[in-house]
Order: structure tokens, then sequence, then C-alpha cells
């Protein structure tokens, strides 16, 4: 793994103009438009909590899963959303 994406503080400042909003935005409007009313959202790789942001914000419960304690340590606070150290190869869920 590249050392950006074990240090949240290299990667926050790397990703900053990364639109996560817009991300979710489209992720949200595929869903509804297939009918799909996510309650949970299961976030592989979920790093410093980018989109689980979002997800929350809109009242989605978030588990993300990611290798870097850096990152797990650097990521949002929210009641809705939970980020889990381990490697998504071999995590028992």
């Amino acid at each position: 793994m590249s050392n950006i994406f074990k240090r949240a503080d290299i990667y926050s400042i790397i990703y900053e103009q990364k639109n996560y909003k817009k991300e979710v935005s489209f992720i949200l409007n595929k869903l509804k438009k297939y009918n799909v009313r996510a309650k949970t959202v299961l976030e592989l790789g979920s790093g410093i909590g980018g989109h689980a942001k979002y997800l929350c914000k809109k009242g989605i419960k978030v588990t993300g899963v990611d290798r870097s304690k850096s990152m797990i340590d650097g990521s949002i606070k929210d009641k809705n959303f939970i980020n889990i150290l381990g490697d998504i190869k071999k995590i028992n869920l």
C-alpha cells in the first residue's frame, strides 16, 4: 500500500478538492432510480470517511473498513458511522 493511503494527514491534503458530496448525490440518485432504499452502507476502503460524512447526513448508517490505523484515527466522528480497522480481504463482518 502506498504511504499516502496510510497517513490521514497527507491523504486529506491530496484529496481536499475531491467532491464527496457530489459523488454521494450521484450514488443516492442511482439508488433512487432503481427504487433501492438503503438504510445501511458497507464502505470498503473507507479512509477518513469522506463519503460516510454525507451518507450519514442523509440518515444512512455506514460501516467503514480500512486497514490504516491513521485513517481510522483521523476519520469523521458521527453516531451513524463505525470505522473498523481491518483488511477488506480478511475481515469477518
